[in-house]
């Protein structure tokens, strides 16, 4: 291409400024992740051999509510199915 790395970065910045904006989306946590990232760190997460054991191991409750979302696997359709496919 003929650039150097120093006319690449130049460029790019020349843009930043003239656009007054970055050239992706900065990733900004809601509430919600901050929480969810705070209790992994401190080891406050579930652990399961495979999605279909995590599923097993949900309450009824929590099973209804990710089935109304779409996002229960059917039986014998968690990382089993995951592994075949690859």
């Amino acid at each position: 291409m003929g650039l150097t790395v120093f006319d690449a970065v130049r460029r790019r910045l020349t843009k930043v400024t003239w656009e007054k904006a970055l050239p992706f989306e900065p990733l900004i946590p809601n509430a919600t992740t901050i929480r969810a990232t705070r209790e992994a760190r401190a080891g406050k997460v579930t652990k399961a051999a495979d999605l279909d054991a995590l599923f097993a191991g949900l309450s009824e409750s929590e099973r209804a509510r990710f089935k109304d979302a779409g996002r229960l696997p059917a039986a014998g359709t968690g990382c089993a199915a995951s592994r075949e496919a690859r």
